[in-house]
């Protein structure tokens, strides 16, 4: 039997900020290559939606991440991938923000400060009046290497 090296990954997403939509959460997901197994732990999440209501620009998630992996080898080390998706109170949503960040190769505390991609609303409006149909089921592609 092969030997293993088992990397714990522990963790929590903490926030989200400088989002226009005051109601937010975020779908998570941790990719890696075929030399790691998930030992303990869900590669996939999603935070609880969050209302700002101290700052207006900042959602707060404080959701945790816990996951064991074991590996045979550093090949496409694991990185975590998040998707921000904006609610409504008709129970719409749609997706804000995208962004991905490698985890440290070093043991310890870290704190990883993840830039994300933001979806403009400039676009999804002249998309929008392309297609006039509304309340069409939304699908959020899953994330691929």
């Amino acid at each position: 039997m092969p030997r293993r090296n088992l990397c714990p990954i522990l963790g929590e997403l903490c926030h989200a900020s400088d989002f226009e939509e005051p109601n937010l959460f975020c779908k998570l997901s941790v990719q890696f290559g075929s030399s790691w197994k998930v030992i303990e732990g869900h590669c996939e999440g999603q935070s609880v939606a969050n209302t700002a209501r101290v700052d207006p620009r900042r959602s707060n998630f404080g959701t945790p991440l816990d996951l064991h992996l074991a590996c045979r080898g550093i090949q496409v080390w694991p990185k975590l991938h998040v998707e921000l998706i904006a609610l409504n109170s008709f129970d719409n949503f749609w997706p804000v923000g995208y962004g991905f960040a490698f985890l440290p190769t070093q043991p310890g505390l870290h704190w990883i400060r993840m830039a994300t991609w933001k979806v403009s609303s400039a676009n999804s409006k002249s998309i929008s009046d392309r297609f006039p149909a509304q309340n069409l089921p939304c699908h959020f592609p899953q994330f691929k290497n």
